[in-house]
């Protein structure tokens, strides 16, 4: 701005040279930010002429002078005003997280980078991709299904960004997908494999899981009947404090566990208590949970990690056996700004105690005196109603 006020003036000093020599008493000078001034025409001599000129001249070049000065002592102003801006704007979006009188911790304005990871053997010309209720998981469309890679030793991953998780208010549903050479795809079984974005107050998670036949037995146990009737009963209540600074957090399902019974974990590392069934970690499930879940703190602990699960007695304090199944192995650590969860799936335990009466006839064969004596559905509650009284 500055070298453009000195060329103007350098023309308005060249133009009432030009008038001085044709004996012209015009004098102009202007000013970009300031103003513009005409002298008059005065009737003078040659000499007083240009000492009037002379005189414009150097309080043209005295305001550029000073427009100068002013532009340098300004620039400075507005850079660290435009920092003060920037370093305010900073500190609004790192604000601090509030943590919940529950297990959650909602986080303000951040992208959650989140990898997933499934262990899964598979064949030549098979593949695995992900599926999940969010456009970035392909809204549930399987022609838009997120292809995984893979990795080593049949583990499959895949990285996502979601950005503002905060606002994700709803958990976002998701399921494995087994492509096949021949087109066809088999899904991972049922609904319950979710995450909460808006509840993770590290910038990064991983989450390791567990691939769900379809064909476990296990499943039947997980439906309306068996979760609503028939083992609702057996839900033993357990209030677990909150892990300070948890890094890992521990989920697994078991239908057939008894009243007052959970589960426990035990293994290899100090923050599993090494193998001590005196003095398991418990697990607990709420109500509406099909997971019994618990957290761990292993900012400090070496990987690789032996670990079970086991059953644990509530009412009599004491463990009552181990899962029948190899060791369970952790591999990954805490990691910076990484919150971790493993899903194990389910526990290997008998499938096979649950035992129960019931009823199977054809409708054709009820028989009441509203109905037309072939079998109506509007029979049924009549049988519900007799099942109930005789105790079945």
């Amino acid at each position: 701005m500055a070298k453009k006020i000195i060329s103007n003036d350098v023309r308005a000093t060249v133009a009432a040279k030009s008038a001085e020599a044709q004996n012209v008493s015009v004098a102009k000078s202007s000013s970009m930010h300031l103003r513009s001034i005409q002298q008059p025409n005065i009737k003078a001599t040659n000499m007083s002429s240009s000492t009037k000129q002379r005189k414009n001249n150097n309080k043209s070049k005295e305001t550029v002078s000073k427009e100068a000065e002013v532009v340098e002592q300004v620039a400075p102003t507005q850079r660290k005003v435009a920092k003060t801006q920037a370093d305010v704007i900073k500190k609004t979006t790192k604000k601090k997280a509030v943590t919940s009188s529950a297990d959650s911790t909602i986080a303000v304005h951040k992208t959650l980078h989140i990898t997933f990871q499934i262990q899964f053997h598979t064949q030549y010309g098979q593949s695995l991709s992900i599926l999940g209720n969010h456009p970035i998981l392909g809204n549930n469309d399987i022609a838009h299904a997120v292809p995984m890679q893979y990795l080593h030793d049949g583990a499959w991953s895949i990285g996502i960004s979601i950005p503002d998780a905060e606002l994700l208010m709803e958990p976002i549903v998701y399921n494995y997908v087994l492509n096949n050479a021949d087109g066809s795809v088999v899904y991972d079984w049922g609904t319950d494999k979710q995450i909460e974005p808006a509840t993770i107050a590290t910038s990064n998670l991983q989450v390791f899981d567990s691939w769900n036949h379809a064909g476990y037995t296990e499943n039947a146990f997980y439906s309306v009947p068996f979760q609503q009737v028939l083992l609702k009963a057996n839900h033993t209540p357990l209030t677990i404090l909150p892990t300070a600074k948890a890094t890992h957090l521990f989920k697994v399902k078991a239908p057939l566990l008894a009243k007052g019974q959970t589960l426990c974990l035990v293994g290899s590392s100090p923050a599993l208590n090494k193998w001590n069934t005196q003095q398991p970690i418990l697990l607990a499930r709420k109500v509406d949970d099909v997971y019994f879940t618990c957290t761990l703190d292993l900012s400090d602990i070496d990987v690789p990690i032996a670990y079970k699960y086991g059953v644990y007695d509530v009412n009599k304090k004491e463990f009552v056996g181990y899962e029948s199944s190899e060791n369970r192995i952790l591999l990954v650590g805490k990691q910076a700004d990484t919150f971790t969860i493993v899903n194990d799936g389910f526990a290997v335990l008998p499938n096979h105690v649950w035992k129960g009466a019931g009823i199977a006839i054809p409708v054709f064969s009820l028989r009441s005196h509203q109905s037309l004596g072939v079998g109506e559905f509007a029979d049924l509650p009549l049988l519900v109603d007799w099942c109930q009284k005789v105790g079945l």
